[in-house]
């Protein structure tokens, strides 16, 4: 918003007002997307000893299909609506305010439907409550989030994987700037980012990394554009603190903090030349981080309605205009590399989609 612009108090509430339901519709719309493939995940598993189910199992998938494509429609629409708002500082037209309103009733028809369609399953779901649970409870481990410590290495080797390949051929990298040490160290040697192909929504990560004096690099995620990432991904901040220019720098500037908007809750990072343990879980707009076994960060990217100013009032940089509640969650995961003219080291890399 330009502060040139003299807008009314009641007019920024309104915008405001607006904007929330645009998040909230869009909420709705990501969660009834998430209830719907676990359901219908479950429904083909079933079917796998019903005969009944097995019979009708392409009617299930095109029901369960059309309505996956209208919580799209409806996730799209309310970004594209709060973003619109966000850019604005004019009062809310009719128009703007009806088409919100009309999106809100929307979303809300296809929670119902959903539920609608829940039912008519039920029956069958009931009829074979064993094997449902047993998929529930698989389904639970695998989904397990990490908001306090890091996962046991059972848990790794039974439900991760590695994020990049040995020989990076399935990263999105500059030519001769990253590289795989003998020992397994994923290194750059100029201030480039590396990118995997592959696209996360909601995910959990697990590395180690070591800084060397004056480090400052960064796990960036939720990005969908890796040409212009800065204001288009999340960025959780690795940096030597130790370094004085690092040690008095803004808090939301030092390691574990949410670059620019979330400061870590306590300092946990090791000395230049040590390693340290990140576990980071994004589950929705949630996203909580973990260092050397201590949870110093947790964030709810839909409190971040505005683009220009945090919700405790402090600045975000102007070069990440884009506010976290509207940002797109499926997007690409990466290092920042040799940024301010010191090193970065990652090894252990690994990732489950949940």
């Amino acid at each position: 918003m330009d502060p040139r612009v003299k807008t009314s108090s009641a007019d920024l509430q309104k915008l405001h007002d607006l904007n929330l339901k645009c998040v909230q519709t869009m909420q709705l719309a990501h969660e009834t997307q998430a209830n719907l493939a676990t359901t219908q995940n479950m429904l083909t598993q079933v079917a796998t000893v019903d005969s009944a189910t097995k019979k009708g199992l392409m009617d299930i998938n095109q029901n369960f299909d059309k309505l996956q494509q209208r919580c799209n429609a409806i996730a799209e629409t309310a970004e594209t609506l709060a973003q619109l708002l966000q850019e604005t500082d004019e009062t809310p037209t009719t128009q703007t305010t009806t088409s919100v309103e009309m999106l809100e009733a929307t979303a809300k028809v296809l929670s119902n439907d959903f539920s609608t369609l829940l039912e008519t399953h039920k029956k069958v779901l009931d009829k074979n409550k064993a094997l449902v649970s047993k998929i529930q409870e698989k389904s639970q481990k695998a989904s397990l989030i990490y908001t306090n410590s890091h996962p046991q290495q059972s848990e790794i080797d039974a439900f991760f994987t590695p994020l990049y390949s040995a020989d990076l051929s399935n990263t999105i990298a500059p030519k001769g700037i990253w590289s795989v040490t003998p020992a397994g160290e994923l290194t750059a040697t100029e201030d480039q980012c590396i990118w995997s192909k592959e696209k996360y929504n909601d995910f959990i990560l697990d590395l180690e990394f070591k800084t060397a004096e004056g480090t400052n690099s960064g796990v960036i995620f939720h990005c969908s554009d890796t040409d212009n990432w800065i204001p288009n991904a999340l960025e959780v901040q690795i940096a030597d603190d130790y370094a004085k220019q690092w040690a008095e720098a803004d808090p939301t500037w030092q390691c574990g903090a949410v670059f620019g908007h979330l400061a870590a809750s306590k300092r946990t990072v090791k000395r230049p030349g040590e390693w340290n343990h990140y576990t980071i879980s994004a589950k929705g707009r949630e996203i909580w981080v973990v260092l050397n076994g201590e949870l110093i960060n947790h964030m709810d990217m839909s409190q971040w309605l505005s683009g220009s100013t945090n919700p405790d009032g402090s600045a975000i940089p102007s070069w990440m205009w884009k506010p976290f509640a509207v940002l797109p969650l499926e997007g690409h995961i990466g290092f920042q590399g040799k940024h301010a003219g010191a090193p970065i080291w990652f090894r252990n890399i690994k990732v489950k989609k949940l």
